[in-house]
């Protein structure tokens, strides 16, 4: 056995694989009713069902057990002094982790999933990414001793996220309608004021880019509209005054040869008449790209006005708030030194009191005796 075990130090003990793998077996296939299965549930619950001393108890005792060659010990802890030559102690497997039992979110899982979010901000990785920055919120969430819930997944650490985000902006309008009422400023609620804050500029920022976006290609589009029209124009324009070229005239031979080399030219030219077009067609497709380009620049510097305006908002929100929260310490500290000094008047005019009565008391002894 360790020199550890035998001094009375009872370490957890640590197995094989192949070890742990007939303990899962046999705890798997114990039944309720079995003497040896109420007896691990203690020690299970204790310290955790992969906990290595019901697990050493289910694989090193159960044997024995059904054989009745020995009897399994009321401690737990006695399997690691009864097993001792098969053990080997480890600094990392003294305290065993808690149960994790809970099913929902509550407060304490709540900020360790907002001091995540606020860490990772999820819905700021761009697209086809968002969902992996949930997952290893999730991973890291399962991985906390501190985090007392289930497994749980990004889908449900995202739709958890959005629940708190609603139900932080009903308070922030019901504590805005009751003014002048003392709330409670937690690590929670500011977190929260920052996740609001940040998940708000970013929504703006979206719906501006989208909108740009929209306004661009409707710009494009425009643009391709008036090139066709215009183009459409100009050819209507030429072949009506091909027409007319080709039926003036006297009647006489000049008009017939006019005429025939009106056509002969309308026939060999097709080619140089687009070619013609597309040319007169390029003065008016600068004139439009530059048109878009000023649109661009003007969307550009209003984009920015707009961000430093939202900016400069936060900015004296956030001061707002910051004096709002000073303000009501100011409040909370007076009150309580008011409160103070109350009572100190109070324990002062008491003691006074007992002072007058006990000095009465003893003035009243003397004339007592006197009368006597």
């Amino acid at each position: 056995a360790s020199p550890r075990v035998s001094e009375g130090y009872t370490p957890r003990p640590v197995f094989e694989e192949r070890v742990w793998m007939q303990a899962s077996e046999y705890t798997r296939s114990t039944k309720s009713k079995n003497k040896t299965s109420c007896w691990l549930r203690g020690p299970a619950v204790q310290y955790g069902t992969r906990s290595s001393l019901p697990i050493a108890a289910t694989c090193l005792q159960a044997r024995a057990y059904r054989s009745s060659e020995s009897r399994v010990p009321d401690d737990a802890r006695k399997v690691a002094v009864l097993q001792g030559n098969n053990i080997t102690t480890s600094a990392d497997d003294e305290v065993a982790r808690p149960l994790k039992t809970r099913k929902r979110f509550g407060p304490d899982e709540d900020l360790l999933l907002i001091k995540e979010v606020n860490w990772i901000l999820p819905y700021r990785q761009g697209r086809n990414k968002v969902m992996k920055a949930w997952q290893g919120i999730a991973e890291r969430l399962n991985k906390l001793s501190t985090f007392n819930m289930c497994s749980v997944n990004s889908k449900s650490c995202q739709n958890r996220f959005n629940t708190l985000l609603t139900r932080h902006r009903m308070q922030e309008v019901e504590s805005a309608r009751a003014s002048g009422v003392d709330e409670e400023y937690t690590e929670f609620r500011g977190l929260m004021d920052d996740i609001v804050s940040d998940f708000d500029e970013w929504e703006s920022e979206r719906q501006r880019t989208k909108e740009q976006h929209v306004r661009e290609s409707d710009a494009k589009e425009t643009a391709g509209a008036v090139v066709r029209d215009s183009a459409m124009l100009r050819l209507r324009g030429q072949r009506l005054a091909d027409a007319k070229r080709a039926s003036e005239g006297d009647g006489n031979g000049e008009g017939l040869r006019c005429d025939a080399s009106a056509t002969a030219q309308s026939k060999e030219t097709p080619t140089k008449a687009k070619n013609a077009i597309l040319a007169s067609l390029v003065p008016l497709m600068e004139s439009q790209v530059e048109q878009a380009q000023g649109l661009q620049e003007v969307l550009r510097e209003d984009i920015l006005l707009r961000r430093q305006q939202h900016d400069e908002m936060l900015a004296v929100r956030k001061r707002e708030r910051e004096e709002e929260y000073q303000e009501r310490r100011e409040l909370r500290e007076q009150e309580f030194k008011f409160r103070q000094a109350q009572m100190e008047a109070e324990s002062q005019r008491i003691s006074m009191m007992i002072a007058i009565l006990s000095h009465h008391a003893s003035a009243a002894q003397p004339k007592e005796g006197s009368d006597e």
